[in-house]
């Protein structure tokens, strides 16, 4: 019994501070919600940038000045490149192709790379070396079916959590005004 008079009571004392406090509530739920819709939102500049062929990538010649990985993501890392002109030109690269970036630092390579986005560096799509022997190559059709599977993804997952929270801000919603509901009727009784 004592287990029963204790959650009636934190149920009342809840809906206590629900009443007093909701405007905060509702203020914190609105930032969450913009918090959710956020991603979606530095999604689309990645999905803008729709696959292109090779002859459209962006090409820039120049000789491999050095190459690294960030200690937070060894998987992506950065290629910098010394442009004819003196200048430096940044490029994303991934670990897998490890191999291929030792063997490049000193030498004179070509790159085919993708457009920047908001929050990343162009990325390398395809490399030759001077003499036009492919080192990496770049396969426009798996590119575009991996870009439509990801958006996908993405898309359904970010829609999946927003409808979830949606769902349940109309549950507690309607729970509140049930409790109100009946908080009248004893009031009224």
């Amino acid at each position: 019994m004592k287990i029963k008079e204790k959650l009636a009571n934190f149920k009342t004392n809840f809906d206590d501070k629900f009443e007093k406090n909701k405007n905060t509530f509702y203020i914190l739920t609105y930032i969450i919600l913009i918090m959710l819709f956020g991603p979606l939102l530095l999604e689309y500049d990645t999905i803008r940038t729709f696959p292109k062929p090779l002859e459209y990538l962006y090409k820039v010649k120049g000789e491999v000045s050095s190459y690294g990985y960030s200690k937070k993501d060894v998987t992506h890392g950065t290629l910098i490149l010394k442009l004819d002109n003196g200048d430096l030109e940044r490029f994303r690269i991934f670990s897998w192709d490890d191999e291929i970036y030792k063997n490049l630092k000193g030498k004179m390579v070509v790159i085919y790379a993708s457009e920047a986005t908001f929050l990343s560096e162009p990325t390398i799509k395809q490399i030759e070396n001077i003499e036009g022997e492919i080192l990496i190559k770049y396969d426009f059709n798996k590119e575009i079916n991996n870009r439509t599977k990801r958006t996908l993804d993405e898309f359904l997952f970010y829609f999946y959590v927003i409808l979830s929270f949606i769902f349940i801000q109309i549950l507690f919603y309607d729970l509140r005004l049930q409790y109100k509901k009946s908080k009248q009727g004893v009031k009224n009784g």
